[in-house]
């Protein structure tokens, strides 16, 4: 694909809509651990190829600085698709964008007493090359990684407003204190995870050297597979697909929602079982109205249905041939009528 959109002069359109996908991406991870973008505006963009950058708000007084890279696909073989991606000239623009936020934010933006600095990459296969010195700031807290590595933490610490701040403070330390050799963001968040959110290796002695495990990266990311089990099943909308992951984070409890429902985008509720012999899906009627009622009744629905699953499953067993799927409507009254009385209704008998 890369090839022909070079060949046919649209490879402008491809990285821009491709850096806009990533883009979506990062908002959706950040949602997962409820760092949502913050209505306070960024000084202009920097002349940046593919640039882009926000602030995050993931506490009252602190905010998450974000801006992502991706790649320009200049100087793209596509005999060699894995070849670096030299991006060593922005180095210094990134360094001055750094050092002009900081500035902005504790200059301009009274309330705000910590910000988090957050550089994500993402290439095309290709890995991004990229150095730049961070300003000599005392307090500056920063993390650069890979979009696709960010998505990797935050579904594996889903909720945790301030879990990306907390390890970026213990890194910062840590290189302080010891010559700390790595080779990729996530297999320093492993080490940080496995021991506890914690640098603090052992009492014994005190290192000069830390070397961070090779294959953190691989077991973190068997971990949100086993936990999420991606997988795409027939919709309930008629002839469409949809991608789906458990609901609990174990296949031990068979009930799974869309994985679009990570991102907290307002979306009709639904849930889907697939303990029985098809897919069962319960779906809200009422699409106006999405509170927290419905979500427990479909969960509540899902979970007695596989707990009828013995009893359930031969009768199911013999609609196999004529459907694919079995649907379940589900409408409630106003949920305001869950807590009013209707004064009309007498409860005397």
């Amino acid at each position: 694909m890369i090839r022909l959109a070079i060949e046919h002069g649209v490879k402008n359109e491809l990285v821009n809509f491709y850096s806009n996908v990533v883009w979506d991406n990062i908002e959706d991870s950040l949602g997962y651990i409820n760092n949502y973008p913050s209505k306070i505006s960024t000084p202009k963009i920097p002349d940046i190829p593919l640039f882009q950058d926000a602030f995050f708000q993931f506490d009252t007084d602190k905010l998450a600085y974000v801006n992502l890279v991706s790649d320009p696909l200049d100087s793209y073989d596509s005999q060699q698709p894995l070849a670096y991606c030299n991006l060593e000239h922005i180095g210094k623009q990134l360094e001055a964008r750094t050092k002009e936020i900081y500035e902005y934010v504790f200059t301009n933006l009274s309330g705000i007493n910590e910000v988090l600095f957050l550089s994500v990459f993402q290439g095309v296969g290709r890995q991004i090359v990229v150095s730049f010195n961070q300003p000599k700031i005392e307090s500056l807290l920063s993390i650069g990684l890979f979009a696709s590595d960010l998505e990797t933490i935050t579904l594996l610490e889903g909720g945790k407003s301030l879990v990306l701040w907390k390890y970026a403070i213990s890194i910062s330390r840590l290189k302080q204190q010891a010559n700390f050799v790595s080779f990729s963001e996530l297999n320093n968040f492993f080490l940080y995870r496995k021991n506890d959110y914690s640098y603090y290796i052992c009492d014994d002695k005190k290192f000069d050297m830390i070397l961070s495990p090779l294959d953190g990266v691989r077991e973190l990311r068997q971990e949100v597979l086993h936990q999420r089990d991606y997988h795409t099943v027939p919709s309930y909308i008629p002839s469409y697909f949809t991608e789906v992951t458990l609901l609990y984070r174990t296949r031990e409890i068979p009930i799974y929602i869309p994985s679009s429902f990570l991102s907290k985008i307002p979306q009709p509720l639904t849930c889907l079982l697939e303990a029985l012999p098809l897919y069962v899906w319960v779906i809200e009627k009422n699409q106006e109205e999405v509170n927290n009622f419905y979500r427990e009744f479909l969960v509540a629905i899902a979970y007695w249905l596989w707990q009828f699953n013995p009893s359930l499953n031969p009768i199911i067993q013999s609609l196999v041939p004529k459907y694919r799927a079995i649907i379940i409507q589900l409408s409630l009254p106003s949920s305001r009528t869950w807590f009013e009385a209707n004064k009309q209704q007498d409860f005397s008998e």
